[in-house]
């Protein structure tokens, strides 16, 4: 149908509903399995471990890949300009992100100025 009408295929696509009742059980186990660790540089330029990533439960139908987070690299100055502080890129514009225990989190404003703030559970 795309070949011959200007819509794309992926809109007329439906995945189907892989939830029961809108809920998707995703174990422990599976989330151990789907480990990866991501490295960013270091203060000396090395790059070292920074960031333990694993997958949440996500549906087909989802728009986006929920993850779990796990900082290794803890920056105890409490400076943003730390040179151990690596910024993320690519974020969702309205992503959420939800803390469990204490975090620092950074973030750009919008004149390019790096901010810390302390987190902890439940705050957003």
């Amino acid at each position: 149908m795309s070949e011959v009408y200007p819509v794309p295929l992926n809109n007329l696509w439906l995945d189907a509903d892989d939830t029961n009742s809108g809920v998707r059980l995703f174990t422990s186990e599976a989330a151990e399995s789907s480990a990866r660790v991501l490295e960013r540089k270091d203060r000396t330029g090395q790059h070292a471990p920074y960031y333990e990533y694993r997958d949440a439960a996500m549906s087909r139908c989802s728009q986006f890949r929920p993850e779990w987070i796990k900082e290794l690299r803890i920056v105890k100055s409490g400076d943003p300009l730390d040179p151990d502080v690596q910024m993320n890129n690519g974020h969702l514009m309205m992503q959420t992100t939800l803390f469990l225990g204490p975090v620092d989190f950074y973030y750009t404003d919008r004149h390019g100025r790096v901010h810390r703030k302390e987190m902890s559970t439940g705050e957003i």
